[in-house]
C-alpha cells in the first residue's frame, strides 16, 4: 500500500529524457523556454523569502512562501 504522501513524479518542468525525445524541435524548444520562465519565477520567489528572515523587522511576521516554488510542484498528480 502507497502512502498518499509519496510524490511519484518530478517537479514542475522536469521530464523524463524519453519524453523530450520523442518531441520535435518545436516542442523541446517550448520546454526550454519554459523550464527558464521556472527559474526566473523561483528565484523571484527566493529572493522574497531572503528578505524575510527573522530579525529584518521586528513587526513583520510573514513567513517564507515555499507552496508554489516550482520545485515543490508536481508535473501531475498521483492517486
Amino acid at each position: 500500500m502507497k502512502v498518499l504522501t509519496l510524490s511519484l513524479t518530478s517537479s514542475l518542468g522536469n521530464y523524463d529524457n524519453k519524453y523530450l525525445m520523442a518531441m520535435d524541435d518545436a516542442g523541446r524548444n517550448f520546454v526550454n523556454q519554459f523550464q527558464q520562465e521556472l527559474d526566473e519565477i523561483q528565484d523571484q520567489i527566493n529572493g522574497r523569502n531572503a528578505k524575510i528572515a527573522p530579525g529584518n523587522n521586528e513587526n513583520l511576521h510573514d513567513y517564507p512562501y515555499e507552496w508554489l516554488l516550482p520545485q515543490n510542484v508536481l508535473n501531475s498528480i498521483s492517486i
